[in-house]
């Protein structure tokens, strides 16, 4: 399927729920023939579902010495991107993959079939499918014995899908279908054209020139499409991993990536956004041969209409064995300056972008002919720009005097290549979502540069979210404020409210690591009053809980969001921290209302060191340390009775629960307002917590409540039906 149908299929399934996708008549009701009698609808076009849906499955299989998988390699995510080298390594034994349509197109449909793709058939392992109203819920269970075979599925309605397999030995699974032609699903078509959109900063936008798993296709798409939104009209492509653009650069792509490419940069043209193809063949430059075997190959893509080239030299000190001078710098030039006079033979209007191997001051003073390389550049034609990305690779702080030298070197005003968001350093080992907003940036930087792209994390989805808040400072340097760009970023997302948490928990760039500074502030407050062993303050205590209840509560409200699925995809292991911090923190907390009630803690300890010790093997950061000073200053304390108490459950949470249905549950006895998390649009009224269910499936909920006399939490996991 064409880029553009794919991304338009997603907005119409998206279109489908916001309109009505819980109504389980609308078009698939029987239809009236002329008789009066009731005749089945022709199904509509065959959809493939698995791109859109929520995915999750058993962990894959550890990378030793490694504790932890690699996600965007290895986790049931990794189906569905472009990477053949990527797939879900499943483990021996009894692994699954379960497949939730519900959050969306809201409620069961017709299934026609499914379909796996395995790097091995050798490896293949039998399975059997579990068709359910919904993920957790009883039903139909259909015998896979030969998975490498689609499964005819007789458009069996379901709104969950687990596959259970029978593995006596690892397998990896590439590709996944689940295709229906239900009409409820709206057919997919091309479509006009986008309308034009206002570029406001044409030069500006996103370089994804990361190390690490380069985005999918479908990424690519849905990021020009949201930087055209925004106004910035650059991106471009340059990412390490992709052995055609740096390690064997030489090499051709294969057509359907050039095909892919094609699509792209029409996608782009129609947005007004300029999608550069970048290169990096300096790191093993020879001759006259390699000269031409470059330009016949960016002509390629100028010919299949890419606006622009990017010519990259950054990083190539440790392949190549010639010094970093003048000498290397009068290459590079030459080299650039023949490039673009060639390819504009093909493409008149196209853009030549150069990023110098000294690209930043720190390299500048590294090597003793810093200055000659950049000077070399100089008598680069005025067309092509040069990236920089300011002080250091990773730059806390930019103004237009970190712009003078640089500028006075080269003969012309950079464009900053910024790191800001960029995490790929250490990746390999430790993960970090980086969401803080765009800061440090000074107002008069854009008078003083030619041009501003990030390279942001590898997480493309997130990334999105984070560029909002760039495109908020080019827009008005002069009144921009950090806290108030994320608050603009959250509101373009399709969760706004989930999305402003996420800001805050992953408040995290660069120069620091993600944190969220609201517990990080609240514990360090409740500190000092449990160490020095007085009763600390309720209203202390109750701001921690809803704090630590919303983050309990994270993985499942992100699964029943609107969020789009590469976003879900990408925060199924950082929620997993999340979670399991706020389970601890929570439980340490229980155990400290024991205490100070003369009561020895019970299982409330063991089950927040659990939890850490669960924590501690999910790779991604989050407020270091926090979680960890609140549990020890618990387990330090002895039991002493100041008067407090973990409040007693008043009654348990009502045995059935179905959508639409309203109960109501008082969780905590002499509690008038209890804290409430998990249950989207529950009311507290008298203690008592009333509730519709929005969805069928998997729920959390977590009660808190602090008074004079104590505190109460109670985690709570159960299943809606139908």
């Amino acid at each position: 399927m064409a880029i553009s149908t794919r991304i338009l299929v997603a907005g119409l399934l998206l279109f489908s729920v916001a309109c009505g996708g819980q109504d389980r008549g609308g078009d698939a009701a029987p239809l009236d023939a002329a008789d009066g009698t009731e005749v089945t609808p022709p199904p509509g076009v065959p959809i493939d579902l698995a791109p859109f849906a929520r995915l999750a499955a058993a962990d894959p299989v550890l990378k030793l010495p490694l504790p932890w998988p690699r996600e965007a390699e290895d986790a049931v995510a990794a189906i569905r991107d472009d990477h053949a080298e990527t797939a879900w390594r499943a483990p021996a034994g009894s692994p699954w993959i379960e497949v939730d349509l519900l959050p969306l197109v809201g409620t069961p449909v017709a299934l026609d079939s499914l379909g796996l793709t395995f790097e091995d058939h050798s490896l293949t392992p039998a399975a059997a499918v579990l068709l359910s109203p919904a993920c957790g819920m009883d039903g139909d269970t259909v015998p896979w014995p030969l998975p490498e075979v689609a499964l005819d599925l007789g458009q069996t309605e379901a709104g969950c899908v687990r596959i259970e397999f029978d593995a006596p030995e690892p397998f990896s699974v590439a590709g996944m279908s689940l295709v229906s032609s239900d009409r409820r699903i709206p057919p997919s078509h091309e479509g006009a054209a986008p309308a034009a959109r206002e570029i406001r900063h044409p030069r500006c936008g996103v370089v994804e020139g990361f190390y690490g798993v380069p985005w999918s296709w479908r990424e690519r798409s849905d990021l020009l499409e949201h930087m055209a939104a925004l106004g910035l009209g650059t991106y471009v492509y340059g990412p390490k991993k992709d052995p055609l653009h740096r390690k064997e650069w030489r090499g051709t792509y294969p057509p359907e990536f050039l095909d892919a490419f094609e699509d792209l940069a029409a996608r782009g043209a129609s947005l007004g956004v300029d999608v550069h193809y970048g290169i990096s063949p300096f790191v093993d430059w020879d001759d006259e041969a390699d000269y031409a075997t470059l330009r016949d190959k960016l002509l390629e893509f100028v010919t299949r209409g890419v606006q622009g080239v990017t010519l990259l030299a950054d990083d190539i000190e440790v392949d190549v064995a010639d010094p970093v001078d003048g000498a290397m710098g009068a290459i590079h030039a030459e080299v650039a300056n023949r490039l673009l006079d060639d390819l504009r033979m093909a493409g008149p209007t196209l853009t030549l972008w150069f990023v110098p191997t000294v690209y930043s001051d720190q390299r500048l003073d590294k090597w003793e002919g810093g200055a000659d390389y950049l000077e070399a550049l100089a008598s680069l034609h005025p067309d092509i720009a040069v990236l920089w990305t300011g002080t250091g690779t990773f730059a806390p702080t930019l103004s237009a005097a970190d712009m003078e030298r640089v500028t006075g070197l080269i003969g012309r005003a950079p464009v900053i290549w910024d790191n800001y968001w960029a995490n790929d350093a250490g990746d390999f080992f430790t993960g970090r979502v980086l969401l803080a907003p765009l800061d440090g940036r000074a107002t008069d930087l854009p008078g003083a540069i030619d041009g501003f792209l990030t390279n942001p994390m590898i997480q493309g989805a997130l990334s999105r979210m984070a560029l909002t808040t760039l495109a908020a400072w080019l827009d008005d340097p002069a009144t921009y404020e950090a806290e108030a760009g994320s608050a603009a970023a959250a509101a373009m997302t399709p969760a706004p409210a989930f999305a402003a948490e996420l800001f805050a928990w992953f408040n995290g760039a660069n120069n620091r690591s993600p944190g969220f500074e609201a517990l990080k502030s609240t514990i360090a407050k409740l500190l000092p009053e449990i160490k020095a062993g007085t009763a600390p303050s309720p209203d202390k205590v109750g701001y921690l809980l809803e704090l630590l209840a919303d983050m309990a509560t994270a993985p499942l409200r992100a699964h029943g969001s609107a969020l789009d699925p590469d976003t879900a995809d990408e925060l199924v292991y950082p929620l997993r921290k999340v979670r399991l911090e706020g389970e601890t923190g929570l439980r340490a907390l229980a155990a400290l209302a024991a205490l100070l009630g003369g009561d020895p803690p019970g299982v409330a300890l063991d089950l927040a060191e659990e939890a850490l010790d669960a924590s501690s093997v999910c790779r991604f950061e989050f407020s270091a340390g926090t979680i960890e000073s609140l549990l020890d200053a618990v387990k330090a304390r002895s039991a002493e009775d100041l008067g407090l108490s973990l409040l007693s459950q008043a009654e348990p949470l009502p045995a059935t629960c179905s959508v639409a249905a309203t109960w109501s549950w008082r969780p905590f006895e002499d509690c008038p307002a209890p804290n409430v998390s998990g249950l989207v649009g529950a009311t507290v009224e008298g203690g008592a917590i009333t509730w519709s269910p929005d969805r069928a499936g998997r729920h959390r909920v977590v009660t808190t409540c602090a008074t004079d006399a104590g505190w109460g939490i109670l985690i709570e996991d159960f299943i809606c039906g139908w």
